[in-house]
């Protein structure tokens, strides 16, 4: 959605024209890229004081309009309240994202007036219907990666390997200089190889092969009295940097619950993956009906 310069029906706050002099309409935002969502907290003012009251007595309130176009994905998120929070699933975003703010009526208003209206206006007021724009603010543009998945985030220091031999081990754990190695059987790697390629599935392919290959080297971490040798690995070093964001310290693992640990480095994979299994689960019989 873009919003141009346009002729309203009645006069709008909007940083293209001079319907309302004296005014601003201010939108500010911050985002977060999270666990498989976006979390967004949003800020509008305004120092209009005929819209304020509006808002104050609920006649008024804030919006936030979400538009990605390759994904088209549209929605509208409201508040009473300036300054809110919200999440979107980074599903549903990818590419450029473009972000308004507005003040939408929340009923119809028989005689709209404001003491900002320009001279043009003077002495007039408008009929202003539920929903109509009061105010509309500069547009805000971000860039979104449809995958915030658990694997991405820890791929640079994991790599999966085939291990084609008879009667392989379902899963065997190395390290080199630069990466975990996890090693599964070949019939299982074909599975993984296939399966990876739906983004619905990559909570749940962390939650079996992620997660117990992290709780290995934690513990191999924990075990270990003399961490200089494990300095010199990149992998450990992403470890500690990652725990660092997290406000723990890589050296003093002695009396942590390495399982909590490794959720903590990817997320919650295992609650993400019911919940992706469960949607599906619930489309395809939905299909069948």
């Amino acid at each position: 959605m873009k919003i141009k310069p346009r002729l309203f029906p009645h006069p709008v706050l909007s940083p293209f024209s001079d319907d309302l002099v004296d005014s601003v309409f201010i939108f500010d935002l911050s985002i977060k890229a999270e666990h498989m969502k976006y979390v967004i907290y949003s800020k509008c003012e305004t120092n209009n004081q005929d819209l304020n009251d509006l808002i104050r007595k609920k006649q008024a309130f804030f919006a936030v309009h979400v538009d990605c176009n390759s994904t088209r994905f549209r929605d509208l998120f409201i508040s009473q309240s300036n300054e809110w929070t919200f999440e979107i699933p980074a599903d549903k975003l990818d590419g450029i994202v473009e972000v308004y703010a507005f003040i939408l009526a929340s009923t119809d208003i028989d005689n709209y007036s404001n003491a900002n209206f320009h001279s043009d206006y003077e002495g007039t007021s408008f009929y202003i219907s539920k929903g109509d724009i009061l105010a509309v603010s500069e547009q805000h543009r971000f860039e979104a990666e449809k995958e915030i998945d658990p694997l991405k985030r820890v791929r640079s220091i994991f790599s999966v390997v085939p291990n084609h031999a008879e009667n392989a081990s379902p899963m065997q754990i190395f390290y080199d200089n630069d990466r975990i190695i996890v090693q599964i059987s070949g019939e299982n790697f074909a599975l993984y190889s296939y399966l990876k390629r739906y983004a619905f599935m990559h909570s749940t392919l962390a939650s079996i092969i992620v997660i117990p290959a992290l709780v290995y080297m934690l513990e191999l971490i924990k075990n270990t009295e003399n961490l200089d040798e494990l300095e010199t690995y990149r992998w450990f070093n992403s470890l500690r940097k990652r725990l660092e964001q997290l406000d723990m310290d890589i050296y003093s693992l002695d009396s942590s619950d390495t399982i909590e640990i490794a959720i903590k480095i990817i997320g919650d994979p295992l609650s993400d993956s019911f919940k992706k299994l469960n949607e599906k689960l619930t489309e395809a019989e939905e299909a069948e009906d």
